[in-house]
């Protein structure tokens, strides 16, 4: 079971006993996958109360995501990905189990922002890399720099409920 944390800075503000308690309960009921972003402090103040738990838990998290005078803006240049892999780190994990940018800046080719976050996963700062909102042909590139498969449900065994999931369905 994962929990997602959209909006959870665009709303009126939650006080933090009551956020932390609602992860208390997420956790309690089996959540274990927990999708955050460099922005939302309230998964680092949970972890810190629950060291013990962080074992438990595969943390995804996104980056790029900034404000500008206009509104949120996306960044992906090779200067800016350590610094956000920094930013995410603050969540007080020592690794991100999946990171991954929100989107595509639109400037920025792929092959450049993937190459940089090879380099974090060989320093041991992230698990898995992964990509959000792109097309396929991004992903092709993007796997030339990583190596590696893109998988279809062919890839999968008859009984494997992987084959099910629903980006697979026509």
């Amino acid at each position: 079971m994962g929990m997602g944390f959209p909006g959870s800075r665009l709303t009126a503000p939650i006080p933090d006993p009551e956020r932390l308690a609602l992860l208390d309960h997420a956790y309690e009921l089996g959540c274990t996958f927990w999708d955050s972003s460099d922005i939302y402090v309230i998964i680092g103040k949970w972890l810190a109360q629950h060291p013990e738990k962080r074992k438990d838990i595969f943390l995804a998290t996104k980056f790029g995501g900034i404000m500008l005078p206009m509104g949120v803006g996306f960044r992906g240049d090779p200067a800016y990905v350590p610094i956000a892999c920094e930013q995410s780190l603050r969540l007080g994990v020592e690794v991100i189990d999946l990171w991954y940018p929100h989107r595509l800046d639109g400037s920025t080719p792929v092959e450049h922002i993937v190459a940089e976050m090879v380099k974090l996963k060989e320093q041991g700062k992230i698990r898995h890399i992964g990509l959000s909102e792109v097309s396929s042909a991004t992903l092709r590139r993007a796997q030339a720099v990583l190596g590696g498969a893109i998988q279809g449900p062919d890839n999968f065994g008859e009984v494997d409920i992987r084959r099910f999931y629903p980006r697979f369905s026509k």
